[in-house]
């Protein structure tokens, strides 16, 4: 922890049948970049960046209060976003409970003194990162679903070995 707190998103982990789907995807992409570690595999749901302690307390206060059900995500289609130079696997289309869920964190968010992004939330899983052209070409992805059944608040950690993903406080969705 820096003087400032932690670096902090909430997301959504990954079971091990999912991250091995998510794994095959990425090594089907012939692509020059830093290739996401399978242990870091995650979906932000909305990014924090640095946090206090106080801050946290009143984000986890706030989110205990949030009830949603669970949803699965179809994840079919590659991308590539040029400005954070990053290629990654979405869904086509973004369940109704995802959207709810990430309107109500935000609100959390907000009610704990914390900004949220002006951008549009889109759902996605970074598995290329420092791609500085993008692809002529892609593979089709191979298509999967999974289920969410919690989320999760995770401190980005920085370490001699790069960055990890620790899971601090997991919430439950609604079966």
């Amino acid at each position: 922890m820096t003087k400032n707190g932690k670096r902090l998103f909430l997301g959504l982990g990954f079971n091990t049948e999912a991250k091995n789907q998510i794994a095959e995807n990425q090594r089907s992409l012939a692509i020059a970049g830093r290739p996401v570690a399978a242990a870091n595999f995650h979906q932000t749901l909305v990014f924090l960046g640095q946090v206090s302690e106080e801050q946290q307390s009143q984000l986890v206060e706030r989110v205990n209060e949030i009830e949603n059900p669970a949803f699965a995500i179809t994840y079919n289609r590659f991308g590539y976003w040029r400005k954070p130079q990053i290629l990654f696997l979405a869904p086509t289309s973004m369940p109704e409970e995802l959207s709810k869920l990430v309107e109500q964190l935000q609100q959390a968010v907000i009610g704990a003194g914390l900004p949220i992004e002006e951008r549009p939330y889109r759902p996605h899983i970074t598995l290329v990162r420092k791609v500085t052209r993008q692809p002529q070409t892609l593979p089709a992805p191979i298509a999967f679903s999974t289920q969410f059944q919690q989320f999760t608040l995770y401190h980005s950690a920085s370490s001699a070995d790069g960055v990890c993903y620790l899971p601090l406080q997991t919430w439950p969705l609604q079966i």
